[in-house]
């Protein structure tokens, strides 16, 4: 293959690399932190070796998505099948990307957003505290800043925006 088909090949495969990070087997979990070192080597991606190096998995997750915004309505698609996952670590990293992922994406709609908070919905009754409560936490989180300049949500109008939000349930 030549290098912008494999470029391509391998931006397909980030999310589910990314995903595995979390596998309870420690053998998938090392081999897909070596695939991404050397999946950020092929993009030249420089500034994210060193994080996977250190194994920042959540300043990973910022950096791909900051790096490809255009692809943020596709990672969150690809990141869905990940909440049904059989593993814990998987779906609390799963529902954390959804997260993040969702205030990546330029056309935020209403019916997207009612989408998410569907998915989200069934979560709230996880077998698992740690990812029904992460769950109600990006319900909300979502609910007060769809549609919200990143850049205009300081930690005070999050605030207030959440107070109103519980104020109103």
């Amino acid at each position: 293959m030549d290098k912008q088909s494999t470029k391509k090949y391998v931006l397909k495969s980030l999310v589910s690399l990314f995903f595995h990070l979390e596998d309870v087997n420690p053998k998938v979990s090392e081999s897909s932190w070596g695939t991404l070192f050397t999946a950020a080597a092929l993009l030249g991606w420089t500034e994210i070796q060193p994080l996977i190096q250190r194994k920042e998995t959540w300043k990973i997750c910022e950096c791909l998505l900051m790096r490809n915004r255009r692809r943020a309505d596709d990672f969150l698609i690809e990141s869905l099948v990940y909440i049904e996952n059989p593993q814990d670590p998987i779906r609390e990293a799963a529902v954390r990307f959804i997260g993040l992922a969702a205030r990546q994406i330029e056309d935020q709609n209403e019916e997207k957003l009612d989408k998410l908070c569907s998915i989200l919905n069934d979560l709230l009754l996880d077998q698992k505290p740690s990812v029904s409560t992460l769950a109600s936490q990006t319900l909300l989180i979502l609910k007060v800043t769809w549609n919200q300049p990143a850049a205009g949500c300081t930690l005070g109008t999050l605030f207030t925006a959440c107070l109103t939000f519980c104020r109103g349930v």
